[in-house]
């Protein structure tokens, strides 16, 4: 049974178990080995041992993904206090325990404190001699900017969106779903201050490092986008409307193909407000694409054709 495991060695094996699980939803039971893990290295030997601090921040890791942020919050502070003293405060797990801590204050809405701490990890990080190439460094950016943006900060969260989606861009690649995030989170800061142009720099961005498949909230965005440009066009605001609709083309064309309805709805949008600009050479262009994908998709005697 668990009692009977003491070595060090079959309690790491454990711990990386409990991780497993965690990863797999299973956050009881990683829990339970992990508080066992803990216990059992902490009396065997020692708090400060390398071993019983990295199951201490895998025990609050769990804790609060199963939202216990307040006794999360403690675990984290004695473990930091740990591997401060027995690693340095420079350590990559030092400075992840600080992103766990400071992620644990935010989610407890103790702002002022997660932003203390943030900091403290994002500058350890940027100032470490490996710091730009961990990807938990992305972590530490993300979380400072859900942090300032919390407070109200607007202006300084934008910046830490950036260099989140920047670094897991680099590292992690444009389907990761860490990477996924950092890309929404920019985009929902971009539709607050209403900057609608840069939220298709930002989809465009993630269209050239290689997104394969549009992520689920990109679909229902596009779409809204789409109606606010058809709403310009009948107030005819045609220029901001054909923006718009240019860069929702853009998206659409990549993730979902030339020749789905979406992708010509927009083509056939485009193709009015050209005839109505009096463009007749841009609209024979996209009236020529439209009828090319409609005969290729639904035949030549289609009555859309």
């Amino acid at each position: 049974g668990l009692d009977d495991i003491v070595d060090r060695s079959s309690l790491t094996c454990l711990q990386k178990i409990a991780n497993m699980l965690n990863k797999l939803q299973h956050r009881g039971f990683a829990e339970a080995l992990l508080r066992r893990a803990t216990r059992v290295l902490a009396s065997t030997f020692g708090e400060r041992d390398r071993d019983t601090l990295s199951a201490m921040t895998d025990l609050a890791n769990v804790l609060a993904d199963r939202r216990k942020s307040e006794e999360a919050r403690d675990i984290y502070k004695k473990t930091l206090a740990g591997l401060r003293e027995t690693l340095g405060p420079s350590d990559p797990e030092t400075l992840i325990c600080l992103i766990g801590l400071g992620s644990v204050h935010h989610d407890l809405r103790e702002y002022a404190e997660a932003e203390q701490i943030l900091v403290q990890a994002v500058r350890g990080f940027e100032t470490a001699k490996a710091g730009s190439e961990d990807p938990d460094l992305g972590g530490a950016h993300a979380w400072l900017g859900d942090t300032l943006w919390a407070q109200g900060k607007h202006g300084e969260a934008m910046p830490h969106y950036q260099r989140a989606l920047d670094v897991r861009l680099k590292l992690l690649g444009a389907n990761h779903p860490e990477t996924q995030s950092s890309a929404s989170s920019l985009i929902v800061a971009h539709i607050e201050n209403g900057q609608i142009l840069e939220i298709f720099d930002v989809m465009k961005r993630m269209v050239e490092e290689g997104l394969t498949s549009m992520p689920a909230d990109w679909s229902g965005l596009l779409d809204l986008l789409e109606k606010n440009a058809g709403l310009a066009l009948l107030a005819r605001q045609m220029a901001p409307a054909e923006a718009i609709y240019q860069n929702v083309l853009a998206i659409r064309e990549k993730t979902v193909g030339f020749a789905h309805p979406s992708t010509l709805r927009i083509v056939e949008s485009l193709a009015s407000i050209a005839q109505a600009k009096g463009d007749w050479m841009s609209a024979e262009q996209f009236r020529r694409r439209l009828v090319a994908a409609l005969d290729g998709s639904v035949g030549k005697n289609h009555p859309d054709t």
